[in-house]
């Protein structure tokens, strides 16, 4: 019986991973020669196990990397953590990703120290007049 536990615990937890499109991933890959993307990826899968709630993901660009055919996998990771009691701001620039969000703020026009202006704070879909 314990046995039987651990594999289907394991089985779920690669299930995960391959929903997340990191299924081309082989376990002596060192995390150093992970892409940013996809090592948010990798502890995001762990988190989606994890049960907890009421915990704040700060995630930068978890699509980076992806295949555009693997975000909606992504997406439903991100409304697993919110639907468990969640708060996520998530850094992006995949407009499906972007669209998927409840609330939007938009920083620029330039980066570093001279940009930082907000453009927008609202949600997805308004336009702004």
């Amino acid at each position: 019986m314990v046995a039987q536990r651990i594999g289907e615990d394991v089985a779920a937890r690669i299930n995960v991973l391959l929903k997340l499109g990191l299924g081309y991933l082989s376990p002596e890959r060192s995390t150093p020669t992970l892409s940013p993307g996809e090592l948010q990826r990798l502890r995001l899968a762990t988190q989606v196990r994890s049960n907890l709630f009421g915990v704040v993901y700060v995630l930068d660009e978890p699509s980076a990397g992806l295949h555009p055919a693997d975000t909606q996998a992504l997406l439903e990771a991100l409304d697993g953590l919110k639907a468990a009691g969640n708060s996520l701001f998530v850094v992006e620039h995949d407009l499906d990703v972007v669209r998927h969000a409840d609330w939007i703020v938009d920083v620029g026009p330039n980066a570093g120290e001279k940009g930082g202006e907000i453009l927008y704070s609202g949600p997805p879909g308004v336009s702004q007049k």
